[in-house]
């Protein structure tokens, strides 16, 4: 997903359609699938990406998915249950 504006209020905008399962119907939010993006500038000027709000780099960047990267530890009982439950395609 990428939220295609610099303006803090517009941000604040998306909030009630996310809670609302609406985000997918906006002008300015592009959402792909893909295993493999590159991000590139338009042109000259530098660009720069976030991840979840943090700083990551410099444009050009290239996100990929990378099966079975993540191990999760959770506790046994109803709580372990419902995470591996919700992680089955």
């Amino acid at each position: 997903m990428a939220l295609a504006t610099r303006s803090g209020l517009k941000y604040l905008s998306y909030l009630p359609t996310l809670w609302m399962g609406n985000l997918r119907k906006e002008e300015d939010v592009h959402f792909w699938k893909a295993d493999t993006l590159v991000c590139e500038p338009l042109d000259a000027n530098p660009v720069y990406a976030q991840v979840d709000g943090e700083p990551l780099a410099r444009l050009p960047v290239e996100f990929s998915i990378v099966p079975k990267a993540l191990k999760l530890l959770v506790p046994r009982g109803k709580v372990a249950s419902t995470i591996v439950s919700s992680l089955k395609p």
